[in-house]
């Protein structure tokens, strides 16, 4: 009998966060096929923690300090791994916007996804894996993976969760998950502009904790600044 593949993952441990939700429902079904060590965050990874096959890290720039190369803390962590690394990415971010961005994003991205620590990258999308052999990542290392898709929750009845909302008679468009800025909650504000008085936009979301950019703030500065009465920002 052949001998089972350990493993390390390294995910965030928070209460609030997409990616520590998609490692919990990821680690059961990893669990049938290879022996899961640890699951740690990445600030509290150490030399010890290099006595596995393989070490699967959950990556969104966020996590590592942001996109900006001066704030992005992925090096450091990357210099402490010994064994094999495969890498999840969440998120890549396309080079854009003038030189000095476009050279700052593209450094960020080399020390990330170009990292000799990792041998081997998941994406979720076909999107994410052009966007990546187009900036220079070889696809041959590049492996798709759909997101999955847990059971739905039970839900509240449509017309009672409007009436909480003060939404009744309304016709709702709703945009799910944390406020970020690449996610285009301000296209959407835009267009509401060009729709009738009965529909009403609902960010369903909160700010991401690792998110310092204040650009919920933003969003709201964006609502008042267009007068969108029927538009507005609520923290439940």
């Amino acid at each position: 009998m052949s001998k089972r593949l350990t493993i390390g993952v390294i995910s965030p441990q928070k209460r609030q966060c997409g990616i520590a939700d998609y490692t919990a429902y990821l680690l059961p079904e990893l669990r049938t096929l290879v022996d899961v060590a640890y699951v740690t965050d990445a600030s509290d990874f150490d030399d010890s923690m290099n006595g596995v096959d393989i070490i699967h890290i959950q990556h969104q720039y966020f996590l590592f300090g942001g996109v900006a190369p001066w704030k992005n803390r992925f090096q450091k962590f990357a210099d402490k791994l010994k064994a094999p690394a495969v890498m999840t990415a969440h998120e890549f971010v396309s080079p854009h916007g003038d030189v000095l961005r476009r050279t700052a994003i593209q450094a960020t991205n080399r020390r990330n996804f170009m990292n000799r620590a990792i041998r081997r990258l998941i994406v979720h999308t076909e999107a994410d894996r052009d966007r990546m052999t187009a900036s220079g990542l070889v696809e041959e290392q590049i492996s798709l993976v759909r997101h999955g898709v847990p059971p739905a929750p039970s839900m509240v009845d449509q017309e009672a969760a409007k009436h909480a909302l003060g939404l009744h008679n309304k016709f709702v468009v709703t945009l799910f998950g944390f406020l970020s800025r690449r996610k285009g909650h301000s296209l959407a504000i835009e267009a509401m502009k060009y729709t009738p008085e009965d529909v009403f936009l609902l960010l369903a979301g909160g700010t991401h904790p690792d998110d310092n950019t204040g650009y919920a703030g933003n969003l709201l500065e964006m609502i008042q600044a267009h007068g969108l009465l029927k538009t507005s920002y609520m923290e439940l």
